[in-house]
């Protein structure tokens, strides 16, 4: 599965980017079940602190990433 989240009027809409996204299964588009998960919505907002708190687009995208809540770190490989 592939969630694709899209941003569009970054930076002139006052409370922040306008958020839509497309789900994908197999490579076909999945309307029936819900966008995301409390833990979505925690990183969305992580993500938004961190684009308003950047200066510069290069600090946005190659300085340092936001410190996550302990109980969003993966624990465990699932590459194993």
């Amino acid at each position: 599965m592939t969630d694709m989240w899209i941003f569009t009027k970054t930076d002139q809409w006052g409370s922040g980017p306008l958020t839509d996204v497309k789900i994908f299964r197999n490579r076909t588009g999945v309307n029936n079940i819900g966008v995301g998960s409390g833990n979505t919505l925690i990183m969305l907002g992580k993500e938004e602190e961190h684009r308003r708190a950047s200066k510069t687009l290069k600090e946005y995208l190659s300085g340092p990433r936001p410190k996550l809540p302990d109980y969003l770190i993966l624990k465990q490989n699932f590459q194993e």
